[in-house]
C-alpha cells in the first residue's frame, strides 16, 4: 500500500513539474509568435548568428549537414517504428503503442499547422538540407524534441539502473540540440526559429507524457482496488 502510495505521489510531482514546464514553454512561444506576427527582428537572432558565424568552418559545415538528418521527416520515422516494435516486443500494450505513435505522427501535423500561421520566410532555401517551405517553427528542432523525447521516455520506463536513466536523458538531450544547432549552422533557420520548435514540441511532449502517467496512474489504482476486492 506505501509502495502504490509512493508511485501516486511520484506522478503527481511529476504532473505538477510538467505543468509548469509545459505553461512556460507556451509563453515562450506565444511571445516568439507575436513578435513575428508584428513583424519585427529579434536581437536574439543577431546574437546567436553572431556566434555561430565565428564557429563555421567548411569542416562544421560538412559535419552539420550529417548530424541535421537526425532531424529529418524519414529519420525520424524510422525511429518511431523502431520504437514501437521494441515496445511491442516487451510486451506493451496496443493501447500504449498506438499513443505513441499518433503523439509522434501529430507532432509533425502540428508544425505544418503553426507554418501556415506564422509564414515566416527562411533566410535562405537549401533543398539538400530539407530547407525548403516555411521557418517558423523549425520541423527539425520541434520534430527531434518530439521523437526523441518520448522515446527517451518510454525506453527509460523499462530500465532498472538509475545512472542508465540518466546517460539516456543526457544523450537525448544532446542529440535534440545539436539538430536545432545544425539547422542555424546551415542558415535555414533563425535562431528563434529553433527555439520555438523546441518550446513547441516539450509542450508537445509533457501533454503526452502527462496522460501516459495519468493512465499509469488510473490503472495502477484499479489494480490496487482489485486486490482488496
Amino acid at each position: 500500500m506505501k509502495l502504490a502510495n509512493k508511485k501516486s505521489s511520484t506522478s503527481f510531482i511529476f504532473l505538477g513539474t510538467g505543468a509548469v514546464v509545459a505553461i512556460l514553454s507556451v509563453w515562450v512561444f506565444f511571445e516568439l509568435g507575436d513578435t513575428i506576427l508584428a513583424d519585427e527582428r529579434f536581437r536574439f537572432d543577431t546574437l546567436v548568428n553572431g556566434w555561430v558565424d565565428q564557429w563555421t568552418t567548411p569542416a562544421v559545415l560538412q559535419w552539420m549537414t550529417i548530424l541535421t538528418e537526425f532531424g529529418s521527416v524519414l529519420w525520424l520515422t524510422i525511429v518511431t517504428i523502431a520504437v514501437a516494435i521494441w515496445l511491442y516486443l516487451k510486451n506493451e500494450s496496443v493501447t500504449a503503442i498506438v499513443f505513441f505513435g499518433l503523439a509522434c505522427a501529430s507532432g509533425g501535423l502540428l508544425n505544418s499547422l503553426l507554418k501556415q500561421v506564422f509564414q515566416r520566410e527562411r533566410p535562405i532555401i537549401l533543398e539538400t538540407v530539407d530547407g525548403t517551405g516555411y521557418s517558423f517553427p523549425s520541423g527539425h528542432a520541434m520534430g527531434a524534441c518530439i521523437i526523441y523525447g518520448l522515446s527517451a521516455y518510454v525506453i527509460q520506463r523499462q530500465m532498472k539502473n538509475t545512472v542508465s536513466k540518466v546517460v539516456l536523458i543526457v544523450c537525448t538531450i544532446l542529440l535534440v540540440t545539436i539538430v536545432g544547432l545544425s539547422r542555424i549552422f546551415l542558415d535555414v533557420h533563425y535562431p528563434t526559429d529553433i527555439l520555438a520548435g523546441f518550446s513547441a514540441g516539450l509542450v508537445w511532449v509533457l501533454t503526452a507524457l502527462s496522460i501516459m502517467e495519468w493512465r499509469r496512474s488510473v490503472r495502477r489504482r484499479r489494480q490496487l482496488l482489485s486486490s482488496y476486492s
